[in-house]
């Protein structure tokens, strides 16, 4: 049974689910070169939105680890430090205080996509009433905006993420550079496949303010200043 005493790591479990007649799609990547050769020859097991649903609803995923599915991989999530947790509370408030009435800020909630259901540090979408979401979670087109705080997960935000959420048409996405003290606003989405990205990208520093578009009106400002932690964060693993 899912979670019993006899299963401790949830990785053999997902393992027991791939047995079980979770099948999938095989990929082949380039991957570091201290990994088993067999994965370097054969790829590895990437899950659909679908699989990966049936492993959350069969309770393959349960536990005190937290998930999310990134283009079929199945990650855990990182645990947030300080810095992290903080800037996310201060975007939470300040967003309560612009969005008008049938828009939600959502803090670290899934959203499912075309091959991904990841978990951003804040999303603002569209909710006429409290029932909307009570069977499935925001999909690209509810979202209006999603934002990242970003230190340690700087790079993948920039890259990995980016694709993710610009290939499913994200209309707006923030990432919060906590390293470099600035946030970056992508806006216009491609939605390729082959090459998804934003046509636009802007950098706003310490001492300037963001506008918040959301269903292509301006909503209101935010000083990049209030979002930011006092202390300077610096990158580094184990956490975000």
């Amino acid at each position: 049974m899912p979670g019993s005493a006899e299963q401790p790591s949830k990785f053999p479990l997902i393992a027991n689910a791939i047995a079980e007649g979770y099948t999938s799609y095989m990929t082949t990547l380039e991957l570091p070169v201290d990994l088993p050769k067999r994965v370097l020859l054969v790829g590895v097991h990437r899950f659909s939105v679908a699989e990966y649903h049936r492993l959350r609803d069969d309770g393959y995923l349960d536990g005190p680890t937290r998930y999310e599915l990134l283009d079929g991989y199945i990650t855990p999530k990182m645990t947030p430090k300080p810095p992290h947790a903080s800037t996310v509370e201060k975007l939470q408030d300040l967003f309560l205080d612009l969005i008008p009435k049938g828009i939600k800020a959502r803090v670290e909630r899934p959203i499912t996509l075309s091959t991904s259901e990841p978990v951003p540090d804040l999303s603002i979408v569209r909710q006429s009433s409290p029932e909307d979401f009570d069977a499935r979670h925001p999909g690209a087109a509810d979202c209006e905006l999603v934002i990242e705080v970003s230190a340690t997960t700087l790079e993948s935000d920039r890259t990995d993420m980016m694709k993710i959420y610009s290939r499913d048409r994200i209309k707006v996405y923030w990432i919060v550079n906590l390293i470099d003290r600035v946030v970056e606003v992508h806006e216009v989405p491609n939605g390729t496949k082959a090459k998804p990205r934003y046509k636009t990208r802007r950098v706003y520093a310490e001492d300037e303010i963001v506008p918040v578009i959301l269903g292509g009106k301006k909503r209101g400002e935010i000083a990049v200043k209030e979002i930011l932690p006092k202390a300077r964060t610096r990158s580094s693993p184990g956490g975000q």
